[in-house]
């Protein structure tokens, strides 16, 4: 299936540059019937796709139906606490920082008068 895709993907790419080239209308018609077989690939795909998946959740015994309350309210409480970090105002610096950058700014100043 891979290489009819791929085929079909070129296909459409050449016909559409010839139509929009040209205008001619056999490309037109060639570049939308790889379209259509592209859709259809898709479509294929997809329903193998679902049936796969019933075909797990039978195996697995999933029942289709949302999780259990408490489940629910501890995915709800983690969301809450990660909102929560992300909002929070960062705590301010120490003063140590503010200090230290002040005594750093002085000793340079005092530097710069003896040389």
């Amino acid at each position: 299936m891979d290489s009819q895709f791929n085929t079909l993907i070129q296909s459409y790419h050449d016909n559409f540059m010839q139509y929009k080239t040209t205008g001619d209308s056999k490309f037109k018609r060639s570049y939308e019937a790889a379209e259509e077989g592209l859709k259809n690939i898709l479509i294929t795909m997809s329903n193998d796709n679902e049936s796969q998946c019933k075909q797990l959740k039978e195996l697995n015994n999933e029942p289709d139906q949302p999780r259990d309350l408490t489940e629910e309210r501890d995915l709800k409480i983690a969301a809450q606490k990660r909102q929560d970090q992300l909002t929070s105002i960062p705590p301010m610096p120490s003063m140590t920082y503010q200090y230290v950058g002040i005594g750093v700014l002085g000793a340079l100043a005092i530097g710069l008068l003896f040389v």
